[in-house]
């Protein structure tokens, strides 16, 4: 898993690997060393892939810029 992306409130977002495989919404957790730990074992699908991922977020960016509220992914 590479951890890539952060919502700036403690969600983390990883990509699984091989790449396509899907995005995960990691809770809270810490990053040493290039390792991701968290002692909540539960992880969410944002994503199925990079792509719909990326997507998803320029829908969220267009939503914040027009309402001013942000989205969540």
């Amino acid at each position: 898993m590479v951890v890539f992306a952060s919502d700036g409130g403690g969600l983390q977002y990883g990509l699984a690997m091989p790449t396509g495989s899907p995005i995960y919404c990691l809770p809270p957790g810490l990053v040493l060393a290039g390792i991701y730990t968290s002692e909540n074992p539960h992880f969410d699908v944002a994503a199925p892939d990079l792509s719909t991922f990326l997507d998803r977020l320029l829908q969220a960016v267009r939503t914040f810029a027009a309402s001013g509220t942000p989205p969540s992914l």
